[in-house]
């Protein structure tokens, strides 16, 4: 490994599974300090941060509802406490909740878009409040394909909440960049996790999805750890309010 984000400090929010997991792993092999956030997941967690000490760096595990301000705090704080300061937050905790519109309860709407804007507006703005005190860093948000299409009938908040993530990101990036911090997001399209297993567990929904899209598969973590990391790096130091689908070519069609 390049080793290129050696001595920088990464938080990567909902990182004890899924594309999280992923990208928290693929930092720490370029280097990065990284804190992993959780849940209510912490033995998945604790695993994260052993595969990456493994690696020859450093991690810790931060328990928080990305919702719930004074939790993010304590979090942010929990990260500087242990590692000096924070370069990089990867915003990736996210929910979706599958149900039919006439189903969807105003209950069902207002957890998934807490958790998806609220919680990508507390985190952004927790962390840019220590990335402003050491003169700059980098936000990359894990947002989706599906605030710019809808990609199913039963997602309906999640829909919304993504367009609304999109917005967010475009709006950071200018609010943001007087301080010399940049704001970009991955749009990923399918990437099998526990969070879409309901969905995606269906074999021939698999096949279906594999076939439609123009690359002739699904995603996985690793293909999002690298688009992070791009974002993360010099090569994107001119590089802001970007939205990188990455989707295998699906949303084209």
């Amino acid at each position: 490994m390049s080793q290129r984000m050696k001595g920088r400090v990464a938080l990567v929010t909902g990182s004890s599974r899924g594309i999280g997991r992923g990208v928290a792993i693929a930092l720490a092999q370029e280097g990065a300090r990284v804190a992993v956030n959780y849940v209510n997941r912490e033995d998945s967690a604790l695993e994260v941060v052993e595969r990456i000490q493994s690696l020859g760096s450093e991690g810790i595990a931060c328990q928080a509802n990305v919702a719930e301000k004074e939790q993010v705090d304590a979090m942010v704080v929990k990260t500087v406490e242990a590692f000096g300061r924070i370069d990089l937050l990867v915003n990736n905790a996210g929910i979706v909740v599958f149900k039919d519109y006439f189903d969807f309860s105003a209950e069902d709407w207002d957890y998934t878009c807490k958790t998806n804007v609220r919680g990508l507006f507390l985190a952004c703005q927790a962390v840019a409040r220590e990335m402003r005190k050491t003169g700059g860093g980098n936000i990359v948000g894990v947002a989706s394909i599906a605030g710019e299409r809808v990609t199913a009938r039963s997602q309906i908040a999640y829909c919304a909440s993504k367009a609304g993530y999109h917005a967010l990101i475009r709006y950071m990036a200018v609010a943001l960049a007087p301080y010399g911090i940049r704001v970009n997001a991955v749009l990923p399209g399918g990437v099998p996790t526990d969070q879409n297993a309901q969905f995606l567990s269906d074999p021939g929904a698999l096949a279906f999805f594999s076939r439609i899209v123009p690359l002739g598969r699904l995603g996985i973590p690793e293909d999002v750890a690298g688009a992070v990391k791009y974002f993360a790096s010099k090569e994107a130091g001119w590089v802001t309010g970007s939205l990188l689908v990455m989707d295998g070519g699906y949303i084209l069609r």
